[in-house]
């Protein structure tokens, strides 16, 4: 009985994939046939080979269904990607897209635009990333999930969403990247939930007991970011 409420969880959000892929299926039969409908299901769980005094034993229980629907428009290419989430480790389940809990996890939602011969343009939540480096983060200021990197989830969640415009501009010396996002997106750091961290005010590691407490940074409009790159040029924060 005692998994009864969270069975719920993994059926509402089951539900609400179900109810995007039928409001898909009602849709105009050109417009079904334009649709590309991928998605997975994904079984994980993880635990600690050491003992770990601030922490349970499982640091991932997780059951994970993907929904992922393109929609080729004329006037934009439309795009949809959310998950599904039960992770019985988790101990939290109120709904946060900002922090990536509760049972629905939605990874983009956004419309990709061409208003100019040489530039493209995309709307929405989306995943942010420039450079060539493996892991290696040098001028990509976006979002990471590093909860998710380093519990045993695919590397793809390594990259957290953001609310953004993103445009891409080509010229034949040089591309241009610029992004905007209107909220201040943070990591989705290493805080004491899933995995302790070294707490220097209490001289010890710190878990469950004690999450880290950060001021949350999300006015939009007032916290908002710009960053403006130049591949292979300079890169700079307005």
């Amino acid at each position: 009985m005692q998994f009864a409420p969270k069975t719920c969880h993994v059926r509402y959000g089951l539900w609400m994939l179900a109810g995007v892929l039928a409001s898909i299926l009602v849709l105009t039969p050109r417009v079904a046939l334009s649709l590309g409908v991928h998605g997975f299901v994904d079984l994980r769980s993880g635990m600690r080979l050491q003992d770990d005094p601030h922490q349970r034993d499982a640091i991932l229980n997780e059951a994970r269904a993907q929904l992922d629907v393109t929609h080729y428009g004329p006037v934009a290419l439309w795009k949809l990607r959310a998950d599904a989430v039960w992770d019985e480790a988790a101990g939290e389940y109120e709904q946060d897209f900002e922090r990536g809990y509760g049972i629905l996890d939605l990874r983009e939602a956004n419309a990709l635009v061409t208003p100019l011969d040489f530039m493209d343009v995309k709307i929405g939540r989306q995943i942010l990333t420039w450079g060539t480096g493996d892991l290696l983060f040098i001028n990509d200021m976006f979002p990471k999930d590093w909860q998710s990197f380093f519990s045993g989830r695919d590397e793809e969640y390594l990259k957290a969403p953001s609310d953004a415009v993103f445009a891409s501009m080509f010229f034949s010396w040089v591309n241009v990247d610029v992004a905007y996002m209107p909220g201040f997106e943070h990591d989705r750091y290493i805080s004491g939930e899933r995995i302790s961290y070294y707490n220097p005010m209490l001289g010890r590691r710190a878990g469950a007991d004690d999450p880290l407490q950060v001021e949350q940074r999300r006015s939009w409009f007032a916290d908002d970011a710009r960053p403006v790159p130049c591949r292979g040029g300079l890169l700079r924060f307005l």
